[in-house]
């Protein structure tokens, strides 16, 4: 994967967003196709928190895809970090 770094966030792949949902660390999730900080809200911060404890990473990952993925925003998602 290429080192992509956009306004201050960076690019990581799916198994390094799975250790992060795990330890409970803040990411972004986004369609491939989208920036980070785009003006449509498209993207979503990821806090874990009551709601999201004891799920999987793959069963949000699916759903969150299900919803906000499509042919034009990209069919699957792109995960970020903030860089420091």
């Amino acid at each position: 994967m290429n080192k992509i770094i956009i306004d201050g966030f960076k690019r990581i792949n799916k198994s390094q967003a799975r250790k992060l949902f795990e330890n409970e660390k803040q990411f972004f999730i986004v369609p491939r196709k989208v920036s980070p900080l785009n003006s449509w809200g498209l993207g979503m911060e990821v806090i874990i928190n009551n709601w999201s404890v004891g799920e999987s990473f793959q069963n949000f990952v699916n759903s969150y895809e299900y919803y906000n993925c499509n042919n034009e925003l990209g069919t699957y998602s792109a995960f970020y970090v903030k860089s420091e």
